[in-house]
C-alpha cells in the first residue's frame, strides 16, 4: 500500500508540473463518497458500518487526458453495542492515461475494460466484477494498455495486453500467473438495428495453491484461450446474447478442457409512470472434457 501511494503522489505531481505549462489544459476533480450499514438478527445483533471515499482528479487537452484515482474504505464491527474490530485499506482505483484521435485511442495504465450487453449472468465479464446490484458499478482495474480504431462504419477494432497479476478476475477461479502476459482483442460491427461482435483473450493460469495439499507432479501453470460472440438489437425490446467458450490446457486436471457460457436476454420499459424496466436473462454454463461430461445450468 505505501509503494502504491508513493507511486501515485510522485506521478500526480509529475503531471501537474508538465501540465500546467501546456496550453488549453483541463482539471476535473471529483468525489465519491458512499456510507453503509448492516444488520444481522442472529442470537446476537450484530452490525457492520462503513464508508468508501473514491478522488477522481481528471486531466485533458487536446490530444492527451489522464484519470487517476484512489479507493479509500473502512468498517466497523459491533456485537450488539460491544465493539469486535475494524479494517481499513487504501488502493489505487484508476490510474491511466490516454493519447486519442479522430479515429483511434492508446490508453495505458490501471483501467477499467469491459463489453458485452448482458447485465445480471455475464459471460463476457472477463476483466471486471460489476456487480448489476450495486448502484455504483464499482470494480477493481487491470494493468495494461488497450488501442482502439473506429472505422467509418462504425465498426471498431480492440486490441488489448495486460500484465499478469496472480489474482482472479471475472469468472475465473485461478488467478494470472505472475509476471506473464494476457492478450486479446475484440471486432465490432454495426449490423441492422444493432451490432455483433467476436472476442479472442489468453493467458496462464496459476494452479499452484489448488495443489498445497493435493499430491501432483505435473505442472502448476497452464494455458488458457477464449473466444466469444455475442450481439445485441433494439427492436422495441431490447435483445442479446452472449456465448463464450473457454479451452483449457488438456492437462490441467482440476477443469474440464472445454467451458461454455451461455447467456441469452431481454429488457423493455413500459410506459406506467416515470417507465417501469423489465430485465429477464437465461444463463447456462458447461464444463465437459473427453472422459467425463458434467453440466451445471442457472436460469434467471
Amino acid at each position: 500500500m505505501n509503494c502504491q501511494l508513493k507511486y501515485l503522489l510522485v506521478s500526480f505531481l509529475i503531471f501537474y508540473i508538465v501540465s500546467v505549462q501546456a496550453q488549453n489544459v483541463g482539471f476535473k476533480l471529483k468525489n465519491q463518497v458512499s456510507l453503509w450499514s448492516a444488520l444481522n438478527y442472529t442470537d446476537q445483533v450484530r452490525n457492520n458500518t462503513g464508508a468508501r471515499y473514491i478522488p477522481s482528479l481528471s486531466i485533458s487537452d487536446s490530444l492527451i487526458d489522464a484519470e487517476f484515482s484512489v479507493n479509500a474504505y473502512g468498517d466497523l464491527f459491533f456485537t450488539g453495542n460491544k465493539y469486535d474490530s475494524a479494517a481499513a485499506e487504501i488502493k489505487a482505483y484508476r490510474f491511466w492515461i490516454r493519447y486519442s484521435g479522430p479515429r483511434f485511442e492508446i490508453r495505458l495504465g490501471l483501467q477499467k475494460i469491459n463489453f458485452g450487453s448482458a447485465s445480471i449472468l455475464r459471460p463476457l465479464m472477463w476483466f471486471d466484477r460489476i456487480d448489476y446490484r450495486d448502484p455504483l458499478q464499482l470494480t477493481s482495474g487491470v494493468y495494461g494498455g488497450l488501442g482502439r480504431y473506429y472505422f467509418r462504419n462504425n465498426a471498431n477494432l480492440w486490441l488489448w495486453i495486460l500484465y499478469g497479476e496472480n489474482k482472479v478476475k471475472g469468472w475465473e477461479i485461478a488467478p494470472t500467473l505472475s509476471n506473464s502476459v494476457e492478450y486479446g482483442g475484440r471486432f465490432q460491427l454495426p449490423v441492422p438495428r444493432g451490432e455483433i461482435a467476436v472476442s479472442f483473450h489468453h493467458r496462464t493460469e496459476d494452479f499452484s495453491s489448488f495443489y498445497v495439499t493435493i499430491p501432483h507432479s505435473g505442472p502448476d501453470s497452464y494455458p488458457e484461450n477464449r473466444v466469444g460472440l455475442d450481439g445485441k438489437w433494439d427492436l422495441g425490446p431490447g435483445l442479446w446474447f452472449e456465448y463464450v467458450l473457454k479451452r483449457n490446457d488438456p492437462d490441467n486436471d482440476v477443469l474440464g478442457e472445454w467451458e461454455s457460457y451461455f447467456n441469452a436476454g431481454m429488457d423493455y420499459t413500459f410506459s406506467l409512470g416515470n417507465g417501469l424496466g423489465m430485465t429477464t436473462e437465461f444463463f447456462r454454463y458447461g464444463n465437459r472434457d473427453r472422459y467425463v461430461n458434467r453440466d451445471r445450468h442457472v436460469n434467471r
